[in-house]
């Protein structure tokens, strides 16, 4: 049979987080590194690459390769839209803050919340807080700013 192209890029998008889910990071990454590279030849929309672009970042970001983690992150920053917007923020924040970027890491983190309050679903909203709040604090932490971190965890 044939298989659209949305199909196409939801299946790896959701497989993705299975193996990151699964901890096969290596597996994960290199197999979706194979499929944004495919996808080149097809329609595939600027979502559904942003999707994978998504995916692939975070697998990378697990797996220890934050430089690759980054552009993959970056890629799907740039690409998908406002709502998920958010969420793709906090991950950028959580790689900074993995990678003891911290200023770039509370960058992304404050953009996150600002693009939460242009969220139209309320159910998005709170778990966008929820997601961000947990990485504010990570990053409070990371920065020995124990109260702060405290009063974030408490926040969420």
């Amino acid at each position: 049979g044939e298989i659209s192209s949305e199909d196409y890029t939801n299946f790896f998008a959701s497989y993705g987080v299975y193996l990151q889910d699964t901890f096969a990071f290596q597996h994960g990454a290199e197999l979706l590194g194979t499929v944004v590279d495919h996808i080149a030849a097809y329609r595939v929309t600027r979502v559904q690459r942003a999707k994978l672009y998504g995916t692939l970042g975070q697998l990378l970001m697990f797996h220890g390769a934050f430089t690759a983690a980054e552009h993959a992150l970056t890629q799907a920053h740039a690409l998908i839209d406002a709502e998920e917007k958010p969420r793709n923020c906090t991950y950028l924040g959580q790689l900074y803050t993995l990678w003891q970027r911290y200023a770039e890491g509370q960058h992304y983190l404050e953009e996150s919340r600002r693009r939460n309050a242009e969220v139209r679903l309320p159910g998005h909203q709170r778990i966008n807080t929820v997601f961000n709040g947990v990485w504010q604090a990570r990053l409070l932490y990371a920065r020995s700013n124990y109260p702060g971190a405290i009063a974030a965890a408490e926040e969420v």
